[in-house]
């Protein structure tokens, strides 16, 4: 038989089972939209990491107080005047700035908007541009004594102002104080667009002396300074501190992603195990009530291999089918995940879907179709036509 004679065949037979044959492809279709949408994110999510470390990759060293639980170190402990001191003299190391980060509610208005706040000298403030703080509009704030405050674009432009947003001259109350906005922030699709500069010596206005819980090392060899400040760290007796890279963050968050991808793989593949499954009943249930007609195609001379190869095809074209509708649902379900999470602040992801996923997803039903197809397309060859064509 040519090739033509098989395509006949079978999408004529698929034509009169339609429902039968989405419904069998649809197990097939959830499980390869599962796995597109998983790789196209999670590649995604990889290159969007990278780019976003990349911004100040070899220029910033964080230190933690505390030791190493999961993404970060936990804050616990704090840092020395002595050992801050040590950590600027140390070779490699260009400046260090002492931070502390908290949360609060800020009030414009009538409204209300969460937001993170950094508490920061002055002196130190141009230093941010290193780890990708800058200035859209106004300038960045630069009295240590005054309640002046640079605000994170998605605060400026936070869907809680109902369409409105806050502009430079602007004032907020904060910690219970009226401050002006002196600057807006880039958007950067990352922790700065939902952070508030805030002026150290106004901060201990308000609450008195700071715990900080993090240093920014700004550096101007990177593989100097950092071996110094891990020599240092490890010399140090009674006391513990994380070190945290762009590295080190990126090397994390590859692990959690490949945990997710692990966990979504295996569901899918539950998933495509029950569709090949079904394929087998299905392939089975068509042989039955076929019995006769292929019973009548061997006694006009189709060959038992001709008849293997015909239900071998019609299983793969179920999982094809199945194939299609998943690259067409990954698609979309991708996308409509991608604007979820740049809503959430992830603004520059976007899924990364190339011919080789597409393919992927093409090849591998089709042979879990040939696949599961196997055994009744060996049993509709072995058909005795004498006795299938008595077949009632």
């Amino acid at each position: 038989m040519k090739i033509n004679d098989y395509l006949f065949l079978i999408l004529k037979y698929l034509k009169t089972k339609k429902l039968r044959t989405f419904l069998t492809s649809l197990g097939i279709t959830i499980g390869i939209a599962t796995i597109f949408t998983l790789i196209a994110l999670s590649q995604g999510l990889q290159y969007y990491v990278q780019s976003e470390l990349n911004k100040f990759g070899n220029k910033a060293i964080f230190i933690f107080p505390g030791a190493r639980a999961g993404f970060v170190s936990s804050i616990s402990g704090y840092f020395t005047n002595s050992f801050i001191e040590n950590i600027k003299t140390l070779p490699g190391v260009e400046r260090v700035i002492k931070a502390y980060s908290t949360s609060t509610i800020i009030k414009y208005n009538n409204y209300q908007i969460p937001a993170d706040v950094l508490v920061i000298n002055t002196n130190d403030i141009n230093y941010l541009t290193y780890v990708d703080y800058n200035i859209l509009e106004g300038t960045f704030i630069t009295n240590n004594n005054n309640c002046q405050v640079d605000l994170g674009y998605q605060i400026a432009n936070s869907p809680s102002l109902n369409n409105q947003k806050i502009s430079v001259g602007d004032y907020i109350n904060i910690f219970g104080q009226r401050c002006q906005v002196v600057g807006i922030l880039q958007q950067t699709s990352g922790n700065p667009d939902y952070t508030i500069l805030f002026p150290e010596g106004e901060y201990e206005k308000i609450f008195g002396n700071i715990n900080y819980n993090y240093l920014i090392v700004i550096v101007y060899n990177y593989n100097i300074a950092y071996n110094s400040i891990n020599n240092y760290i490890n010399s140090l007796k009674g006391q513990t501190y994380t070190i945290v890279t762009a590295q080190s963050i990126e090397q994390i968050a590859d692990q959690i992603i490949g945990g997710i991808s692990m966990f979504s793989l295996i569901i899918a593949s539950i998933s495509i195990l029950i569709s090949a499954i079904n394929i087998v009943n299905t392939m089975y249930t068509s042989i039955l009530e076929r019995y006769k007609e292929i019973g009548l195609l061997k006694a006009l001379g189709m060959k038992n291999i001709e008849v293997l190869v015909l239900f071998l095809l019609e299983s793969g074209f179920i999982g094809l089918l199945g194939g299609i509708l998943g690259i067409m649902l990954g698609f979309f379900t991708s996308y409509i995940a991608s604007s979820v999470l740049k809503f959430y602040g992830f603004i520059g992801l976007q899924p990364y879907i190339n011919v080789q996923l597409i393919i992927f997803s093409l090849v591998f039903p089709f042979f879990i179709g040939i696949l599961s197809g196997t055994l009744p397309a060996i049993k509709a060859s072995r058909i005795d036509p004498m006795v299938a064509l008595r077949y009632e």
